[in-house]
């Protein structure tokens, strides 16, 4: 199939027409629109293409994900069937973890990985998650329970907009992106009005299968690994930064002062300078 049959596949997006063929895996919650700055950055020099994970695929059911690997197997697949490989992967947040297990479990996939503020817990944090997990409790996690009781239908965008503009997490983000999220982050809905186009059910149980450890995976990654934390980051840690440098010796680890954890969404053009920069190093190692 490859690159020129991408557009007859629903669902898929793709940016650029010459260079190396790049994937982008969006966060928990959002569609690969929502990172139109950062794929047309990154489309200058390079081929951008994003399959859509399972939230975003019709017919698809929570329920039957028991773990961020089962969406790592899909991707893979999805990649196989297009007749896609030897790609650089980036992802983001839960994508930069679902790329990476997509890695490990097929080695020719990727020839090199970008994880940008991937969720890599470590210490206390890691130990605490596990406990919850097996107790039974992860639907309590504040972040789960807040994605079931996210509203997810208004009258119109422009409400989306206006609703979201008042939010703090969003007032870091570079102009025009937060229009990007509104427009491709929801929907025409049946019966009027529009809705969310990656379904709340989907995030919260996302959430819920989040890995507590998946660095078993993580030191079986056989590419070259650039990853890039907000230095105000939440998720992503310094002491996770440092045991991922640990874990992967080869790994390059990049700050990008005075973001947090949407990095992508916060400095999309100098985040496609630095992932453009690890890719010309690996066509030009020397």
């Amino acid at each position: 199939m490859g690159w020129n049959a991408l557009p007859r596949l629903e669902g898929w997006r793709r940016w650029g027409a010459s260079g190396p063929l790049l994937h982008l895996a969006p966060a928990n919650g959002f569609p690969p629109g929502a990172y139109r700055q950062l794929a047309e950055a990154l489309a200058v020099r390079a081929r951008v293409v994003a399959a859509p994970l399972l939230p975003l695929r019709p017919g698809t059911d929570p329920r039957n994900v028991r773990s961020w690997t089962d969406v790592a197997e899909d991707l893979g697949r999805q990649l196989r069937e297009a007749g896609l490989e030897d790609l650089v992967g980036i992802g983001h947040s839960l994508g930069a973890v679902v790329t990476a297990l997509a890695a490990t479990a097929d080695p020719g996939l990727f020839r090199g990985l970008v994880l940008v503020d991937p969720v890599l817990f470590t210490g206390r944090r890691r130990l605490l998650w596990s406990v919850m997990q097996r107790a039974g409790l992860a639907h309590h996690f504040r972040l789960a329970r807040g994605a079931r009781e996210r509203r997810d239908r208004w009258e119109c965008r422009d409400d989306v907009l206006k609703a979201w503009r008042r939010r703090r997490v969003f007032a870091s983000w570079a102009p025009g992106v937060l229009e990007d999220y509104v427009i491709e982050g929801t929907r025409e809905a049946e019966g009027g009005g529009v809705e969310l186009v990656f379904p709340r059910e989907w995030e919260a149980r996302l959430f819920q299968v989040t890995p507590p450890d998946p660095w078993s995976a993580i030191r079986r990654i056989g590419v070259p690994v650039l990853a890039v934390r907000g230095e105000g980051s939440d998720t992503f840690l310094p002491e996770a930064a440092r045991r991922l440098g640990r874990e992967l010796p080869g790994a390059r680890v990049v700050e990008v002062p005075g973001t947090g954890h949407f990095v992508p969404m916060e400095r999309p053009r100098e985040l496609a300078e630095i992932i453009l920069d690890f890719v010309n190093g690996l066509d030009d190692p020397a």
